[in-house]
């Protein structure tokens, strides 16, 4: 579906980055230990398990499970990363350019798009259709 949805001068602009962006592939925020002593005040969190975390869509979408971008996307696992990756696949992209993140490193993607729906987890895991995105994309 993703092929069909894309032309290869699509597929090649959002890689890119005019339509998919991997974004300042690694910001520092500090040793963890700084974490501990900071007085600011963190923004609002939502967190939310009544929902999947793509179907999230005015928020943003945090996914911290492993320090390799994508998890066992591209060997094993079937889990909140791997599902995202799966269902998004321009982000698998980013597997192949970062390499293992440290605890004060983060990586920023915006602007994939989801090309199928799914049903289960883990073992369970089942593609359940093409999903046509409706999102606009992202300001950045």
């Amino acid at each position: 579906f993703f092929f069909k949805q894309k032309t290869a001068y699509e597929m090649l602009r959002s890689l890119v980055g005019s339509e998919m962006c991997i974004r300042d592939r690694r910001r520092v925020h500090g040793e963890i230990s700084d974490w501990e002593s900071c007085q600011q005040k963190m923004c609002q969190v939502i967190i939310s398990n009544d929902e999947n975390i793509e179907d999230c869509q005015e928020y943003v979408q945090v996914d911290f499970a492993n320090a390799f971008i994508g998890g066992g996307v591209l060997s094993y696992g079937c889990v909140q990363e791997e599902i995202r990756f799966v269902i998004s696949p321009e982000m698998v992209v980013s597997v192949l350019l970062t390499e293992k993140l440290e605890n004060s490193e983060a990586l920023m993607i915006t602007g994939a798009e989801q090309f199928s729906r799914y049903k289960g987890y883990g073992t369970n895991f089942v593609f359940d259709g093409d999903h046509q995105d409706k999102i606009d994309m992202d300001l950045y």
